[in-house]
């Protein structure tokens, strides 16, 4: 007889595009004077599409405007002047949405992502560390505030970012992480976060690396079957990252978490 089995879902972000002047004056009525802007309007949406999420994430790429804001001096990915933080939005965002939802995740933009560097390659290597030393205070700060932790979302691996960003509450996402990336991910992290597409890859890396879990991002049946043979039920997550069309999104995503399971001949 066949089982059935219900994977976790996790998110790692969920977009929302520009509402229309309509839908935003909506919002604006409905709230009765409370304070937000564009993106409170953005974050309350990404958590709603994510209804049935068991570990739901909002914001994503989105959300670099807003760290752009907390770091001044950034404009045309450069870094002009000391790095002064101002996070009180940020931590405003964090105390508003978890008014919404308990242990709620915020995707953010790895540092890299916002282009930060200095004028001069002369001090780079300073304004960098400057740069991730000004995250490390924010993600504090919102995690003071009541957030459970934060993915980082990458375009490459970078060590320096690893070495002083990851930890128990920080999740770090490389879509197109190959397997050199991926490796140098692992020295820092756990658990492995690839699209299902990438499995094979994870496989080979299995005896090298210790791997605690394994996020399948978009995965298929097939995807979810193959990994079930090769790691324990407890240890695979069905994950996503949207950017358009949430709400049917996570609909799906949630509903390939489900896998139904053959029962082995006598």
């Amino acid at each position: 007889m066949a089982k059935r089995l219900k994977l976790p879902v996790r998110s790692l972000g969920s977009e929302v595009e520009n509402p229309s002047l309509e839908r935003l004056a909506s919002w604006i009525t409905d709230r009765h004077g409370q304070e937000g802007d564009l993106f409170t309007y953005k974050l309350e949406e990404s958590l709603r599409c994510q209804e049935g999420v068991d570990i739901p994430a909002v914001g994503g790429r989105m959300y670099s405007p807003r760290f752009r804001e907390a770091l001044p001096g950034p404009k045309e990915g450069y870094l002009l002047e000391e790095i002064i933080l101002h996070p009180d939005q940020l931590v405003a965002d964090a105390t508003h949405m978890i008014t919404l939802r308990k242990r709620l995740w915020f995707s953010i933009p790895a540092p890299h992502l916002l282009s930060a560097r200095d004028s001069s390659e002369s001090d780079s290597d300073e304004r960098s560390y400057g740069v991730i030393s000004a995250y490390r205070q924010v993600m504090r700060s919102m995690r003071d505030a009541g957030v459970q932790g934060h993915v980082l979302l990458c375009d490459r691996v970078i060590e320096e970012e690893l070495e002083r960003l990851t930890g128990r509450r920080q999740l770090v996402y490389c879509e197109t992480a190959d397997r050199q990336s991926l490796s140098l991910l692992l020295e820092y992290q756990t658990i492995v976060v690839v699209p299902a597409s990438r499995l094979d890859l994870v496989l080979t890396m299995r005896d090298e690396f210790d791997i605690s879990q394994v996020i399948l991002v978009n995965p298929d049946p097939e995807h979810l079957h193959s990994a079930l043979r090769e790691y324990d039920p407890d240890t695979i997550v069905v994950g996503g990252y949207c950017r358009k069309e949430c709400e049917r999104y996570w609909t799906q995503i949630i509903g390939r978490a489900e896998v139904t399971l053959s029962s082995p001949q006598p």
